[in-house]
């Protein structure tokens, strides 16, 4: 994991120059193959947006995005063209309920 401050000068560098070595060379990889990179705010950023916020009235409708990403190539989720999908119960009732809470928000 690697951690970036960002609105500094690195924050304008091309991604090119987070290489993991070897650039240039036959086994060159960028950082982002092998390492989750995040840009986070510095703590003082952090302090002034929470000042000007603070007096807000909360947002009238909130959304939570709750994500469950693939990360490896066997995962049952992960299907290729050549292998499609099979339909289960428990496929169709997950199809249901995002339905469900799609309309309840359109």
């Amino acid at each position: 994991l690697l951690l970036r401050e960002g609105g500094n000068i690195v924050e304008g560098e091309k991604s090119s120059t987070l290489a993991g070595g070897n650039e240039g060379g036959q086994n060159y990889q960028p950082l982002i193959v092998n390492h989750e990179i995040v840009t986070l705010p510095s703590a003082s950023s952090i302090s002034i947006l929470r000042e000007q916020v603070k007096d807000r009235p909360p947002a009238p409708k909130k959304v939570a995005v709750i994500a469950d990403p693939v990360f490896q190539d066997n995962d049952s989720r992960f299907q290729t063209a050549s292998q499609p999908k099979k339909e289960t119960e428990n496929n169709n009732l997950t199809r249901m309920k995002l339905t469900r809470s799609l309309e309840y928000f359109h």
